[in-house]
């Protein structure tokens, strides 16, 4: 019986101190996170600063729809992009294993 009680003893401390570890390791992360993170980007300027005094509704008008035309021009070049790009190594890797595996043979 007193080996038994030993040996819990011993489970649940080691089994402790793990979890804290754990713990402790998760905070540190936690704290790295934080002190890491990036500064604030300077936010655009606001319609009433200098930058945009000049502006008439029409060049705001134009300004918008050159943004919306770039963005719909990549999307759709990245659209394009992933339905031409060939399977990776592993896939490759994966075809030529289970072909071999399986003894599949070409159909005439």
């Amino acid at each position: 019986m007193n080996n038994l009680m030993a040996g819990a003893q011993l489970t649940v401390l080691g089994m402790g101190l793990v979890f804290f570890l754990l713990a402790l390791l998760w905070a540190l992360m936690a704290l790295m996170v934080r002190l890491d993170r990036a500064e604030p980007a300077a936010e655009a300027a606001a319609p009433d600063s200098p930058a945009h005094a000049g502006a008439t509704p029409v060049a705001d008008a134009a300004r918008r729809a050159a943004i919306v035309a770039a963005v719909m021009r990549y999307r759709a070049e990245q659209a394009g992009r992933a339905h031409h790009e060939p399977p990776g190594r592993w896939v490759e890797i994966g075809r030529t294993r289970q072909q071999q595996s399986t003894g599949a043979r070409r159909r005439i």
